[in-house]
């Protein structure tokens, strides 16, 4: 048999007995997260702030390793960090 179409209120109806009206009871927590159902008022300044800490370490950790890699021998292979080291690789034997 087919279904028929829900009228708006009896959607509304349908919608708030499904659990699509307001958050349920709950009871008072204290959390360093800030509880249930948190929305601190700035948290997209302090996302922002958080990514450009973790760019600004990961970017300083780049350049240090970039500076400290030394090549006693050359590699076999070519190998991406020799695009950006300042040291040249040692050449091989067979290497022109």
């Amino acid at each position: 048999r087919p279904r028929r179409l829900l009228s708006s209120s009896e959607c509304a109806t349908a919608v708030a007995k499904a659990g699509g009206g307001a958050h349920p009871p709950t009871p008072k927590v204290w959390s360093p997260a800030g509880g249930w159902y948190v929305n601190p008022p700035n948290w997209k300044r302090n996302t922002g702030i958080a990514f450009l800490f973790m760019f600004s370490t990961m970017a300083y950790v780049f350049c240090k390793s970039a500076e400290l890699e030394r090549r006693p021998m050359a590699p076999k292979h070519p190998i991406p960090s020799s695009r950006w080291s300042k040291v040249l690789p040692v050449k091989g034997p067979y290497e022109d």
